[in-house]
Parts: C-alpha cells; structure tokens; sequence
C-alpha cells in the first residue's frame, strides 16, 4: 500500500520533484518533511479518534468544501509557479532568520498540499478500517503496519528528490523554468479537476 502511495501521479509527487530541481536536496526533502508530518498528523487524529472522524467525513458538505479549499490552494501554488521565472543555481548566503523564513514556507507547502488532498485523508481511514477490521491484528500489529506504511513511503519520497537533484545538474536554466512551468499547470490542472469533481 505504501508503495503504491509513493508512485501515484498527483500533486505531491509534482511537488517534491519540481522543488528538488529548483532548489536541491534540502529543499525536497524540507517539502517532504511537511507531507509527512501532515501523513503522520492523520495516522493520529483517525486512529484515536477513527469514529468521529468518519462521522466529520460523512457529513454531507465535507468533500465539497475540502475540494474547493483543496482546489484554490493547489491554483494559487500552481499559478506562483506558472509566473516564477528565476532559476537559483547559486543559492546566496542568508540570515538565519531568512533560512527560517525560507525552510518554513517550503515546509508548509509540502504540509498544505498533502492536507487539503481529499484523498489522504480517505486513503488512511481505508487504511484505518481494513487495519482494525481484523480480530487477529492487535493494537501492536497495525501500529507496525503504520510504521511500515510510513517508512515506504519517506524513503520513496527521499528518492524522488535526490533523483530529481542528479538530474537538476544535467539541465539548464531554460529547462528547468519549463519543467517548473510543466509544474505549476498539472497543479493547476489538479487543482480545477478537484473543484470540478466536488460540484459534480
């Protein structure tokens, strides 16, 4: 399950690759961090608090407004990366302040667009669900399956990144403003397909 997590096509994998080709290693996997606190922030809140959850998920107004919040978030990030035309090949000594400033905002777009993502959420009450539905899985055994989960899925993420930091060096400017370009429309694209599926 966690592996084929990792290579679903979406936003968060759009994410992480385009920031590792802009930035560079540290950089993905500051954005990756953020996914997976966000990832490990749903592991807590559905599997102690599994039957509210799912009665807040059944509402009837909860995937509309998840989808269009969703979805506005997803065009504004894809928009800022649609209007960026600045390639930082030589990343200029900072402040520590502006290192802060700079790391949280990364931080938070990996937390953002791994949150407003309907489907994370759905995808680990599923797991959440089929875990406990067993009467041989003790607390311990779908603790190690979250762990197990998790761990795919963080080393995935971090492969994505330093592949797309290698590939980073053999590209050149022009390239890489295409690629974030490329970028920023399948976010936009994603974050239209989400508004438009809610209102369906």
């Amino acid at each position: 399950m966690g592996l084929a997590l990792s290579i679903l096509v979406g936003p968060i994998l759009f994410a992480l690759v385009q920031t590792s080709l802009d930035r560079g290693i540290s950089s993905g996997l500051i954005v990756g961090l953020g996914i997976w606190i966000s990832d490990m922030m749903f592991i807590a809140l559905i599997f102690t608090g599994f039957a509210y959850i799912e009665n807040v998920v059944q509402l009837p107004d909860f995937e509309f407004y998840g989808g269009v919040i969703g979805g506005v978030i997803l065009l504004a990030i894809g928009i800022g990366m649609m209007l960026s035309n600045q390639v930082d090949r030589q990343m200029l000594p900072r402040t520590m302040k502006e290192k802060t400033k700079d790391g949280l905002s990364l931080w938070l777009k990996g937390f953002l667009i791994n949150t407003i993502n309907p489907f994370t959420v759905f995808f680990w009450m599923g797991v959440v669900s089929n875990g406990l539905g067993y009467e041989e899985f003790t607390f311990e055994a779908v603790g190690l399956i979250f762990v197990g989960l998790m761990a795919t899925i963080i080393i995935t993420d971090s492969l994505k990144v330093i592949l797309a930091a290698r590939v980073r060096k053999l590209l050149s400017d022009p390239m890489i403003l295409r690629l974030r370009k490329i970028s920023g429309l399948a976010l936009i694209i994603f974050g239209i397909a989400l508004i438009i599926r809610v209102n369906l």
